[in-house]
């Protein structure tokens, strides 16, 4: 049991490191005199939380399909892929919105 909580903390600390150095990453957003600037640089912050969140849900994912496999449970498998699949989609939203739009 004490092994098992030693591997969750490592795991927990590597997480937590890696979404303090992709938020040190955001851009600030900076009272401009133009108000698209502004609001630009908004969305640029807002992008970078939603690739963050991405990239936490991705390895996330790609942890909880690793562990299905030794608990043989299909329906963690899924999820985990699911998961994987939607935090794909938060890490290139701006890409995949910019397509869209045109």
């Amino acid at each position: 049991m004490k092994e098992k909580n030693n591997k969750m903390i490592k795991v927990l600390s590597i997480i937590s490191i890696i979404s303090f150095l992709i938020i040190q990453t955001i851009p600030n957003v900076y009272a401009a005199s133009d108000p698209l600037t502004a609001i630009n640089n908004l969305s640029e912050m807002l992008y970078s939380i939603a690739k963050g969140v991405g990239v936490i849900m991705c390895i996330y994912a790609i942890y909880n399909f690793a562990t299905s496999f030794a608990s043989h449970d299909p329906n963690q498998r899924l999820s985990g892929v699911l998961v994987f699949v939607g935090g794909l989609f938060l890490l290139f939203a701006k890409t995949i919105i910019n397509t869209i739009i045109g």
